[in-house]
């Protein structure tokens, strides 16, 4: 049972929120390479059979740096979150973002193309920005 601040008990969550949502074994991905402040990355996106993004994969051009180990492990995070039932637009509006509202990591970047893309079109032809 879960317990607030104060030792009270909270409602169990909606068991949505407790179970994974299962990926088929074998999926559709879209690929999309972007830069952000001089560094370029890759992207993989998968999504649920009704459209949702359920999964990213993301690398650095410069394998195995810091930038490149924490977009791997920002990517995982998400993606395991997505599976949860995390909400993605709560994710995108709490991520950082610089005074004119522009994602300043990876992933911000990254949701913010992706959530206006549709399945099967390219960042070139979605008419969507990268950074928003």
């Amino acid at each position: 049972m879960l317990m607030s601040a104060q030792m009270m008990p909270l409602d169990e969550p909606p068991p949505e929120l407790r179970m994974r949502e299962r990926l088929t074994n074998r999926r559709a991905s879209e690929n999309f390479t972007f830069e952000l402040d001089g560094l370029r990355f890759t992207a993989t996106v998968s999504r649920f059979a009704d459209g949702r993004v359920s999964e990213l994969f993301l690398t650095n051009h410069k394998a195995g740096n810091q930038t490149d180990t924490n977009a791997r492990d920002a990517a995982i995070l998400l993606s395991f979150a997505l599976q949860h039932g995390a909400d993605i637009e709560a994710i995108r509006k709490a991520l950082c973002r610089d005074g004119r509202g522009r994602a300043l990591g990876p992933i911000g970047a990254d949701w913010s193309h992706s959530l206006h893309w549709k399945p099967g079109l390219s960042p070139q032809t979605s008419g969507a920005c990268l950074i928003a």
